[in-house]
């Protein structure tokens, strides 16, 4: 396990070191491949953020997508309390 994050008790994520998504639902386990290993952070259920060496990405039900103005950049620390307020890090110590 690398990483833990929950928004609900029926929406729990668990990272594994090989960059794998573990998603347990309530009733149901399944898995899917995160575009990197990283710091992963629920900010509402089925909404992520996960910060890499290479970037920010956000998943939604449509799935993963890398923050453009993030993109590159390695990600020290996420801090986020809903969808939109997050707060990020960067390894050039600018925050976003």
């Amino acid at each position: 396990m690398f990483s833990v994050a929950s928004a609900a008790r029926d929406d729990v994520w668990i990272e594994d070191r090989s960059g794998k998504l573990l998603h347990f639902d309530g009733a149901s386990r399944s898995t899917e491949m995160a575009p990197g290993r990283g710091m992963l952070i629920a900010v509402a259920k089925g909404e992520l953020y996960l910060g890499t060496s290479t970037g920010l990405f956000h998943r939604t039900a449509a799935g993963w997508e890398q923050v453009s103005s993030l993109s590159k950049q390695g990600i020290m620390q996420i801090s986020a309390s809903s969808p939109n307020d997050v707060w990020v890090l960067a390894a050039d110590g600018v925050a976003w």
